[in-house]
């Protein structure tokens, strides 16, 4: 109960500058002099309606504030209203951003974990690229081997081993075997060549 009436004597004390300069220009300007009589005799009457009910008092004719009267508490109730105002609007702006900033924490978390993501995602890449390579180089080793004139050459696969069914015959028989093989390849690949 004593936080709250220090609240309201804290809005009180920091709206009476308000008021002041509110009660200032409704001397100058007549317009505004009478809103700000209409809304002192607004809360006015309604603060002895609401007096009488708590009470629980017979309602009575409610008499009206003097234009002075009248002039200062609307200029006060103004410059509270305002002072109420600004607070208002400025928890609502601090709630705001505390919601943006929690966004952005979770946005930024999102961030790493995508930056981590993509992390992976090149090195996966650049260790497909260097398969890629090893398998291109193996692939021109092996075409290179099998276009070039040396016929005795046996063409060699990493990990895989020949066996050579014909060891133990006579290296005259092997190698026109191996020539037969590779001039049986060189026609094929001349068939293949040639449109029809």
């Amino acid at each position: 109960m004593s936080a709250t009436k220090l609240g309201i004597l804290l809005v009180r004390t920091l709206a009476k500058p308000i008021a002041n300069s509110i009660k200032n220009y409704s001397k100058r300007h007549a317009t505004f002099r009478q809103m700000c009589i209409n809304v002192a005799q607004a809360t006015h009457r309604f603060e002895i309606k609401l007096k009488m009910n708590l009470l629980s008092q017979k309602s009575e004719k409610i008499r009206p504030l003097n234009d002075a009267k009248a002039v200062e508490m609307g200029a006060n109730f103004l410059g509270e209203a305002v002072i109420f105002g600004v607070a208002n609007r400025q928890h609502q702006l601090n709630e705001q951003i505390e919601k943006l900033q929690e966004e952005t924490t979770e946005l930024k978390s999102h961030i790493e974990i995508n930056r981590s993501f993509e992390d992976r995602m090149m090195n996966q890449l650049e260790e497909l690229k260097n398969d890629n390579e090893k398998l291109r180089t193996l692939l021109d080793r092996i075409l290179i081997k099998g276009l070039e004139p040396r016929k005795s050459q046996i063409l060699r696969f990493p990990g895989m081993q020949w066996e050579n069914k014909d060891d133990n015959k006579n290296p005259q028989d092997q190698n026109t075997l191996e020539n037969k093989t590779i001039e049986k390849i060189d026609s094929q690949n001349l068939n293949s060549a040639d449109p029809q």
